[in-house]
């Protein structure tokens, strides 16, 4: 009978634990749903106007112009922080990092832009075509033209960009890296 009555207590003391770690993970539950919660809200209450918004666009279209990219790239991203759902600026925001030569970042832009409107995926290389119809003989165009048909999976063109790079410019760095990556 002690032997019952003991193991009782112990299963009642577990139970009580139990429902302890149990109340403790419902109210931890419960803390970060309303932080979450009251971020939204600010999100929403704080964002910018529209106006600003056009403001730091035209600010990072003059970077890009300068071609300083990083501070470009950083104000692409604090537009997309009051407008996440902004394909267009995912779109900005990938070509200046691929024209800084941060290629992983702009496939993850590029790969964000398609995903919030798939018709993106034509726009990418269509850009980098354009730029070398203005300038034939930069091997930087072509090798960025390289990294934008690599980035969205068409591999024959984008070893033919980068083969068109190394014939301008037989020490372009990036054609030849981005040769490397497909070998």
């Amino acid at each position: 009978m002690r032997l019952l009555l003991a193991g009782f207590l112990i299963l009642t003391q577990t139970a009580a634990f139990a429902q302890s770690i149990d109340d403790q993970s419902h109210e931890a539950n419960q803390f970060l749903q309303d932080l979450i919660l009251k971020q939204l809200h600010q999100r929403l209450t704080f964002s910018k106007p529209v106006q600003e918004i056009e403001t730091l666009h035209e600010k990072a279209l003059a970077l890009v112009g300068e071609k300083k990219y990083s501070d470009a790239s950083r104000t692409y991203e604090e537009i997309l922080l009051a407008t996440p759902e902004d394909d267009e600026t995912y779109l900005l925001l990938g070509h200046t990092y691929l024209l800084g030569g941060q290629y992983e970042k702009a496939e993850r832009a590029f790969n964000q832009a398609i995903h919030i409107e798939p018709s993106n995926h034509g726009q990418i290389t269509s850009f980098y075509e354009g730029v070398i119809l203005q300038t034939p003989h930069d091997d930087t165009a072509y090798a960025n033209l390289g990294y934008a048909y690599l980035l969205v999976g068409e591999f024959l063109k984008a070893e033919e960009a980068f083969q068109d790079a190394l014939t301008i410019n037989p020490q372009n760095p990036a054609a030849l890296r981005g040769l490397s990556m497909l070998s």
